[in-house]
Formats: structure tokens, sequence, C-alpha cells
């Protein structure tokens, strides 16, 4: 039996952290040899306007990166950068395609938001009580509420009482998540279709090795004062 679907809520003053990602590079001949072919998930954190946004922006439709010919590589890539560059809000982490092979995916994808929303945390100093997770959903309800299940226990861990639920569809019915999937897909382009070694936006990418350390400093969070609106 599935779960009741919880609403999105509106928070004054609040943030949304919304969350997707690009599998790209499995399905796609890898260009570039120094990445192996990834999961690139991505946290993008705005305010909370209290609507969904379906987008007018220039660039908000991601365009065919992946199919480019020559000539409109570079301008495609371009394009993608551009858009990182006026959407820097966001962090991101990889998931290599020997780990999906190993694990559920529903597990990985769990592992992976929490971690990026521990870093969210850290990094802005966000009060639980003005912010909440919205994911896109796995490829089945089920495999979706398990991945609830896996933040809820690290949340848990880390006693962080933040609402996260998953939206059918969010890539295209909330902006927070629309927004994440753009810029995994561009993130996805630079990286399996450059010759660069080092992945881009360093700064921005966040180990998910350090997954137990980052939960339990957001823990260790008690005697912050979150600032006013």
């Amino acid at each position: 039996m599935s779960k009741k679907r919880k609403k999105l809520r509106h928070i004054p003053n609040g943030i949304i952290l919304g969350f997707d990602e690009v599998n790209n590079g499995f399905n796609l001949p890898n260009l570039n040899p120094h990445h192996r072919p990834s999961i690139i998930v991505v946290g993008y954190m705005m305010p909370d306007t209290g609507r969904a946004c379906y987008g007018s922006q220039p660039f908000e439709k991601k365009g065919s990166i992946f199919s480019q010919g020559k000539n409109g590589l570079d301008r495609a890539l371009r394009r993608g950068r551009t858009y990182l560059s006026e959407h820097p809000d966001f962090l991101y982490t990889t998931i290599p395609k020997i780990m999906v092979e190993k694990s559920p995916l529903c597990l990985i994808k769990g592992n992976a938001i929490a971690a990026l929303t521990f870093a969210f945390f850290l990094k802005y100093n966000l009060n639980p009580s003005k912010t909440q997770v919205i994911f896109d959903g796995v490829d089945r309800e089920v495999h979706s509420n398990h991945l609830e299940s896996v933040l809820e226990m690290w949340f848990k861990k880390a006693d962080l009482n933040v609402p996260h639920l998953y939206k059918p569809h969010a890539d295209d019915r909330v902006c927070a998540v629309r927004k994440a999937d753009r810029i995994a897909y561009y993130l996805a382009g630079i990286s399996f279709l450059g010759n660069k070694h080092k992945w881009p936006y360093r700064h921005r990418k966040i180990d998910m090795k350090r997954l137990d350390e980052l939960a339990i400093r957001v823990a260790e969070r008690d005697l912050v004062e979150y600032p006013e609106p």
C-alpha cells in the first residue's frame, strides 16, 4: 500500500532544496576518458515563492547538448556554462555506475540527497523550520517510498527535523527540482563531452564518503542561532 502523498507547503521567507539527477553517462558513449560513467545528483536552493514555476527564463529548456554535432558542441557547452553561472546555488555529488550495480538505486540516491542536504545546512546555516526538501521520484512509487525511508533514517541520525517528500514529475512541477534537473544535465554535458581530468565546479562537489561525518556535524549544530528572516 502506498503512502498518502504529502503536500508541498508554502513557508513564507523559507527555503526549498530541490533534488534531481541525470544518468546520461550510463546511456551514451563516454567521450571523456578521464571520467567513468556516473549518475550526477544535484541539489538546488531557492526561496520558497509559494508556487511552481514553469520557467520562461532564458535557457530554461535543456536543449540537445548530447546530440550536437561537432560544430554545435562548443555552443551547447557554452550554453550550459552560462546556465550554471546564472544559477550558482547548487551542490552536487556523483554515483559511479559500479555502485549502482551493487546496491539499489533508491538507497544510493537517498544517501546522495542526505549528503547534499547536510552540506546545504552546514554551508548556508539553514533553519530546519524554514526549509523543506523536495525530490523527483524513482522509477516506481515503492522505490520512492524506500528513498523517503532512507532520508528519514539519515535525518533522524543528524537530529534534523525538516519536511521531505517526493513529488511525481517534480522536474516539471517544482521550480527548484526543475532547475536541479537542468544543472545536472549541463554538468553531465561538460563532464562527459569534454576532455577535463577534474569534475567542473569542484568547490560544489560533495563526496558521499563524508555522509556519516556530515550527519554528525549537523547533529552538533544545536548551539547555532538562526538568522531572523
